[in-house]
C-alpha cells in the first residue's frame, strides 16, 4: 500500500499550470469506475485525472467530459 491522497504532488507553482489531481495505475485487469471514483475522491485540489496502461500498452488518460471541454476551450452547454 502506497500514500493515500493524489499520486503526484504538485508545488503551488506546478499546481497553477496543470490543475489536476492524478490518480495512477498500472494493472492487467483495471475497473475504470472504481479507479475514476478513487481519483474524485483522492483530490483535495484540482479536477480528477485518471492515468492508466497496462504492460506492453499505450498510457491512456480518463477525465469527466466537462473537464476535457473546459481544457479544449468549449464550455458544455447543459442544464
Amino acid at each position: 500500500m502506497g500514500e493515500s491522497g493524489e499520486d503526484i504532488k504538485l508545488s503551488t507553482a506546478a499546481r497553477e499550470k496543470f490543475p489536476f489531481a492524478v490518480e495512477c495505475k498500472n494493472q492487467e485487469r483495471l475497473n475504470v469506475w472504481d479507479a475514476l471514483a478513487q481519483a474524485e475522491a483522492n483530490a483535495e485540489r484540482g479536477c480528477p485525472l485518471l492515468v492508466f496502461k497496462r504492460n506492453r500498452t499505450r498510457t491512456y488518460v480518463a477525465l469527466s467530459f466537462d473537464d476535457f471541454m473546459e481544457l479544449v476551450g468549449t464550455k458544455c452547454q447543459h442544464e
